[in-house]
């Protein structure tokens, strides 16, 4: 039994399975969309982070490596300041 995961108009992935020995029902295929709609999100936080520590890390080495201060202020109180 093979389901597609579809954002928009793409297929984002295929989720699959074959371990039933009896034929698979229309209850089968609900619960396989719905585990591979939650795997989708899953991957999708996944990327998310993936690219938020990839912006981290630029901003950690830009600010680091500037040759002027830079200081992040937040509420009246300094939050952060470069070496």
């Amino acid at each position: 039994l093979s389901l597609p995961v579809i954002e928009g108009e793409k297929v984002k992935l295929v989720f699959g399975v074959g371990n039933k020995e009896d034929p698979y029902d229309e209850t089968d295929a609900k619960h396989l969309q719905l585990l591979a709609v939650e795997l989708n999100k899953i991957l999708r936080q996944r990327e998310s982070e993936r690219l938020l520590k990839t912006s981290e890390d630029r901003f950690r080495a830009m600010s680091e490596n500037a040759l002027t201060g830079i200081w992040i202020v937040q509420d009246g109180l300094i939050e952060y300041t470069n070496p």
